[in-house]
């Protein structure tokens, strides 16, 4: 028998295990690896100062608090309708609950990664436009910041200002910040009204990127301990040159800086500001990126974007001053009214350079025309299409059209999509994205409801069949603005032919319905089903009114039973294949044959689309005809029978004949995000638990996320 691992030991190895297995299977090992597997889980708790349960106090929030990864803190400004509020005044004795768990927390002494202590690594602080919640992020941090490694501040009110200095000293250890508001809708620009970073008069700025002032930049950086940060993000902040570049020159480790949407800062009284606002001119902003590459020397990330893009007539694109940047971002505010400036004249640089890896469009095109829409679509789909060195595409909020992914001969001859007045930018041979090695995908595909496209259902497999065919190395995928649950949830299995899928996320438009186990259970590891269990199923399904004749469902069920002894473990099928119309006589097939072909193989019909009528019906092809007709490959890529029912069948066809092969074998995490107005409370609720039920059903060692209604999700 090999000897006893020592605790530090077994810590390090279960270090690597991945979340899914520390929540299922190493917990099975033995007592003490029950422990370490809670420590090394990634919890994240949430707090809420006005929704605080009763009977909470310093030692239930300090034993909750005692093995989490992640802290999210807010005041709760959207009400829970399952939690009453604490009453008016109340506020400030739920924070100082806070306050002193983590403090008795922080001063207990841990003498091994699984004792008990303060493991918070991840701050998550929503000020919800309150200065009040806002004058408790410092107290807080003296507690948590030497710890930190992520700090996340969220919804700063206006008139805030952000001290780096501040942030710097409490948070020594800090590798990722990110900083955001929300726009002020009155009296923008005013220096009252926006959130900005405070001026640090520690080095005067010259306007001249001479040889001396660029020594004294790195002689000023030796002199101070620099910030081990990594990644910085300011999001629709009033940045000033000097608060900015002070900041900047204190993170020589920084390879990735995110501005987005910044707000122009002008003196009151005043209609210019020249060293605020100098974001706003090509040559100023030329400047800046000429300094900002001797201030980051290994920025390989960036994102530069100001709210106003009327007053950037053209864009600078600063590939030659960073040579290892890879990743741009650009936001969407540029690319409404001027098209040939900013972000398409940054983007189109780099496809003539043609070294573009990672991409990410920030925000939607508000107060732009619909043809504006469609046409900013339609240039994000040929930059998808002209950029095959793409890895990571990031545009969760811009609608890309959905007839150019119809690009087979059936899909393509429809009226809607032929027909050239819908835009002129429509091509007339339809292209496919060339990104194929794209390992993250966040888009935003809204239904259409003209005129030949109101096959709901149909637009659905386009999206998913597109998406699966086209990148089949994606890792994480997101899309917004689908009606899975409501269109037919059987579809989504078109996304398990990508292998390496670890995260999906659906951001699910409308009201959240129950889901049901026989439209969701092809998600199992294995294709293996106890027909049993389906045949109870639909047993109760069908005698659901009829539970008063005790006796006589007994002897039904009895007969159920024996006839399940008839059943065959390698015939069973899922209940959402047999969802799809197709008859499954299992019972029969031990008898006759005829429904099977040589190889053993079940005979499903085919579906053909009536045109006409709009309409499926089913249409007996064989393998010979489908042969005749042969494949239909577009840019390398086999589109055949895209959009269609019998893409689903082949999918299931394709299980059968491989059912040992695991589902998803890398899927970590499923994130269903739920956009609705409607005020059904009760009913969201339920639903949301009935769906997270049924999927920790099939797939226990996936963690589902879903964020409560009407409440702020963390990013």
């Amino acid at each position: 028998m090999l000897p006893a691992l020592p605790p530090e030991v077994i810590e390090r190895i279960l270090s690597f295990v991945g979340q899914a297995s520390l929540r299922t299977n190493i917990p099975l090992v033995s007592h003490q690896w029950y422990r370490m597997a809670r420590v090394l889980l990634k919890r994240t708790v949430h707090f809420s100062a006005i929704h605080l349960k009763e009977g909470v106090n310093e030692q239930v929030m300090a034993k909750k608090l005692g093995l989490a990864y992640t802290l999210a803190c807010q005041r709760g400004s959207y009400p829970k309708f399952y939690t009453a509020r604490l009453p008016l005044g109340q506020e400030e004795a739920s924070w100082s609950i806070l306050r002193n768990a983590l403090a008795s927390l922080a001063s207990s002494s841990a003498t091994s990664f699984y004792s008990f202590g303060l493991k918070i690594r991840q701050f998550f602080f929503s000020a919800d436009l309150n200065t009040d919640v806002w004058s408790q992020l410092l107290p807080l941090l003296r507690i948590l910041g030497p710890g930190l490694t992520c700090l996340h501040l969220d919804s700063v009110p206006y008139s805030a200002k952000i001290s780096m200095a501040e942030t710097r000293r409490l948070c020594p250890n800090l590798e990722e910040l990110s900083v955001a508001t929300v726009a002020a809708s009155y009296a923008p620009w005013r220096v009252d009204s926006i959130a900005k970073l405070e001026e640090e008069q520690d080095l005067d700025i010259k306007q001249d990127d001479s040889t001396d002032h660029l020594a004294d930049v790195r002689a000023h950086i030796k002199q101070k301990r620099p910030w081990p940060l990594r990644s910085a993000t300011f999001e629709k902040l009033g940045l000033t040159e000097t608060a900015l570049e002070s900041f900047l020159r204190s993170c020589p480790e920084l390879t990735e800086l995110r501005i987005v949407n910044a707000q122009p800062v002008s003196e009151r009284g005043s209609n210019d500001g020249p060293m605020k606002n100098f974001l706003l001119t090509k040559e100023r902003r030329t400047a800046f990126f000429g300094r900002l590459s001797s201030y980051c020397p290994k920025l390989d990330s960036l994102h530069v974007s100001v709210c106003e893009p009327s007053s950037i007539h053209e864009e600078a694109a600063p590939i030659a001053q960073f040579p290892l940047v890879e990743h741009w971002g650009v936001s969407t505010a540029s690319m409404v009214r001027h098209p040939l400036s900013s972000a398409c004249v940054l983007l189109d640089a780099h496809r003539m350079v043609n070294r573009l890896t990672t991409v990410e469009i920030i925000g939607p095109c508000r107060g732009s025309t619909a043809a504006d829409e469609r046409r900013i679509g339609v240039w994000v789909h040929q930059l998808l299409c002209e950029s095959p060195l793409l890895e990571h595409f990031k545009a969760l909020e811009v609608n890309l059209p959905l007839d150019l992914l119809y690009v087979t001969k059936a899909l393509f001859g429809q009226p809607c999509v032929s027909q050239s007045f819908l835009s002129p930018l429509v091509p007339l041979n339809q292209r496919v994205w060339a990104c194929r090695k794209l390992k993250t995908l966040h888009i935003r595909i809204d239904e259409q409801h003209r005129v030949g496209m109101t096959d709901f259902a149909e637009q659905l497999r386009v999206v998913l069949g597109y998406i699966s065919r086209v990148c089949p190395d994606l890792e994480k995928l997101a899309i917004n603005r689908t009606n899975v649950f409501i269109r037919g949830p059987v579809s989504l299995c078109l996304l398990s032919r990508l292998k390496r899928l670890r995260t999906l996320q659906l951001y699910l438009r409308g009201y959240p319905l129950p889901l049901k186990e026989n439209s969701i259970d092809w998600m199992k590891r294995q294709y293996y089903y106890d027909t049993q269990e389906q045949m109870k199923q639909q047993w109760e399904k069908v005698h659901k009114r009829q539970f008063s004749a005790v006796k006589g469902l007994l002897r039904l069920w009895k007969a159920v039973r024996t006839i399940n002894d008839l059943y065959c473990k390698d015939d069973s099928v899922s209940l959402s294949e047999q969802s799809l119309g197709v008859s499954f006589p299992l019972v029969r097939s031990r008898f006759d044959g005829s429904i099977f072909n040589k190889n053993k193989e079940i005979k499903l019909p085919d579906i053909a689309t009536d045109q006409k009528h709009g309409q499926r019906t089913y249409e007996k092809k064989n393998e010979k005809e489908l042969s005749e007709h042969g494949r239909e490959i577009i840019d390398g890529v086999d589109m055949t029978h895209l959009g269609q029912v019998q893409d689903l069948i082949n999918y299931f066809q394709g299980r059968r004949a491989h059912r040992e092969e695991c589902l998803w074998p890398e899927m970590e995490t499923i994130d269903m995000r739920f956009q609705t107005n409607e005020n059904r409370h009760a009913q969201k609720h339920y639903a949301l638990k009935e769906i997270q039920r049924v999927i920790n059903k099939i797939r226990p060692e996936i963690e589902i996320i879903m964020p409560p209604l009407q409440e702020k999700a963390w990013r």
